[in-house]
């Protein structure tokens, strides 16, 4: 009887556990995307005071446009200081298609990043980490 019910809660452990990773991980993609609109949000505005000139690093964001410097790291991996790879250059009438950012962090196979385009708009999309740095 103990061994059944052993085995049952072992059954169960492996079908929860990856369960609960998934659902970690899309807190902290959500938690990223999050970062990443506000790192948009604020290169726009920088913009607005740069003759349409978006920053040419996101450092130059901080303190004025983003307060908070821990925005720039990604939840995904919060370990590196600057979590996102931007795209210096580009200005407030640029292609709205044109990559702003991408987290350099990618918590799955599929290679799945989030980006930030020029026009405001975000996605999950799949792009290798190769396809950027």
């Amino acid at each position: 009887m103990i061994a059944l019910i052993i085995v049952v809660a072992a059954l169960l452990v492996s079908i929860a556990v990856p369960a609960f990773t998934t659902v970690a991980v899309k807190t902290l993609e959500t938690r990223s995307m999050n970062h990443a609109k506000q790192i948009g949000f604020a290169c726009r505005e920088y913009a607005t005071d740069h003759a349409g000139n978006y920053p040419p690093s996101l450092n130059a964001l901080v303190p004025e446009y983003l307060p908070d410097r821990d925005i720039l790291r990604s939840p995904l991996n919060p370990s590196d200081p600057v979590g996102y790879v931007y795209t210096p250059g580009l200005r407030d009438d640029s292609p709205g298609d044109a990559v702003l950012l991408v987290d350099k962090f990618a918590p799955d196979l599929k290679h799945e990043r989030i980006v930030i385009h020029a026009d405001d708009s975000a996605a999950v999309q799949n792009l290798p980490r190769n396809h950027w740095w």
